[in-house]
């Protein structure tokens, strides 16, 4: 069962910070083929975490390390849209309305989350 293999692994990045668990999470999308860049600290410009750098569809990535919240929030969430509309007003990298803009955490949120109804409502406002 795929669950009971992967499981142990990601024991060891449960108490990971943003240190250790932002440059895991733009290697694991370099490692997939992307282009994955790390924006700077403090650097406010750019208000992602990371982004996939594409020539038409730039993805900018919210990431929250297990250190800050274990599960995926409304404030996840709330703040991955923030960082699409700024993309598209700062034009720093290409993108489009349609693309998408991730948020990445260590789980999945609660079942009972606002999350999924904030996603819809974003979808049908956006």
């Amino acid at each position: 069962d795929y669950e009971q293999k992967i499981t142990p692994y990601l024991e060891n990045f449960r108490s990971y910070n943003k240190d250790k668990f932002y440059p895991l999470i733009s290697n694991l999308f370099n490692l997939l083929g992307f282009t994955c860049e790390l924006s700077r600290a403090g650097d406010n410009y750019q208000r992602w975490d990371a982004i996939i750098i594409d020539e038409i569809n730039s993805i900018p990535i919210e990431i929250k390390s297990p250190g800050d919240e274990e599960f995926i929030s409304v404030k996840a969430i709330r703040q991955a849209f923030e960082n699409k509309i700024i993309l598209l007003a700062r034009k720093q990298y290409p993108t489009n309305h349609s693309t998408s803009s991730l948020s990445v955490g260590y789980n999945l949120p609660n079942e009972r989350s606002e999350v999924e109804t904030l996603i819809g409502d974003i979808y049908n406002v956006f």
